[in-house]
């Protein structure tokens, strides 16, 4: 879960880097599977709950992006809804989220299974917003020795490895 946060953090950072605050939050993964929703944010306790633990590392990445995305829009306003207020705020979490390579399109599109995220960005930032940012993610370079057992992960994760 540190891991979690962490790279929460670094998302909620280069996303707002003048708006510390919104990295005041804590989360609860909580081992139940709901049929009504994924995850919540609790306003008073400024805590974000992850259910469903059965789904895509991937959706379950974006749901808790959509929760922090609650979080930054009670911060910002004192209230938070599934408005267009609060999609202009996980727009561009989900878009740095792709950029770092932390998501990608098909992470969107397992998500989309079960939620209607995807389908409200697409309505307000249009179809390919995610292929756009899939195509310009930042590169970097990292060394990794002895991780053969890891290639199809790391295949998935746009990684390229030289062999």
């Amino acid at each position: 879960m540190l891991l979690l946060e962490h790279v929460l953090k670094q998302v909620i950072q280069e996303t707002y880097p003048d708006k510390k605050i919104y990295q005041d939050f804590t989360i609860r993964i909580v081992p139940k599977e709901l049929k009504s929703k994924h995850g919540q944010y609790i306003q008073n306790d400024r805590k974000i709950e992850i259910y469903n633990l059965s789904r895509a590392p991937g959706a379950n990445f974006l749901t808790t992006l959509h929760e922090v995305a609650h979080h930054i829009e009670a911060m910002d306003l004192g209230e938070t809804a599934h408005k267009e207020t609060f999609y202009a705020r996980f727009y561009p979490l989900v878009c740095t989220a792709l950029n770092k390579g932390y998501l990608n399109q098909e992470d969107l599109l397992m998500d989309s299974q079960d939620s209607s995220d995807y389908k409200k960005l697409c309505q307000y930032y249009g179809n390919s917003f995610a292929k756009e940012f899939t195509e310009s993610k930042e590169k970097d370079t990292v060394v990794v020795l002895g991780a053969y057992h890891a290639r199809a992960l790391l295949k998935r994760r746009d990684f390229s490895y030289l062999s």
